[in-house]
């Protein structure tokens, strides 16, 4: 799918099987497309699909500190390879789905990737979006 980079195998392990953390404080998903209004000389305006929009996932997850250190190794994998500056496609676990989907992480205004949170010893509450390409 993605160019070489995959969420799951970028060393979220378990006792020897592949596992990944999953959004334990829950996520939001918008999902949409891009419509076009064309107004009509006479009755309701017509509305027709013009194209798709990326979804987008908003995250928050609980991780331990060594999660978070697995993530940032994933983000500067991920926003270094193409030696363009850009951020590069990965395989991400849908989590209303289960399927693997091409996702991408979305920069907030400021440049921020995620936000960490202390929560309690060891642990803190990542939040990050991702888009899901079409």
């Amino acid at each position: 799918m993605a160019a070489g980079y995959s969420w799951i195998s970028a060393g979220w392990t378990n006792t020897g099987s592949v596992t990944y953390p999953l959004p334990q404080k829950g996520y939001t998903e918008e999902v949409g497309a891009v419509f076009i209004k064309t107004p009509m000389d006479s009755g309701v305006s017509k509305i027709r699909r013009r194209g798709s929009k990326p979804t987008t996932l908003n995250l928050s997850y609980i991780m331990t500190k060594d999660n978070v250190d697995i993530l940032d190794s994933f983000i500067a994998a991920t926003t270094q390879a193409s030696g363009t500056g850009a951020v590069s496609r990965f395989d991400f676990p849908h989590p209303r789905t289960g399927g693997l989907v091409e996702a991408r992480f979305v920069p907030q205004d400021s440049g921020t990737i995620y936000t960490c949170a202390y929560l309690a010893p060891d642990y803190f509450t990542v939040t990050l979006q991702l888009e899901i390409l079409p």
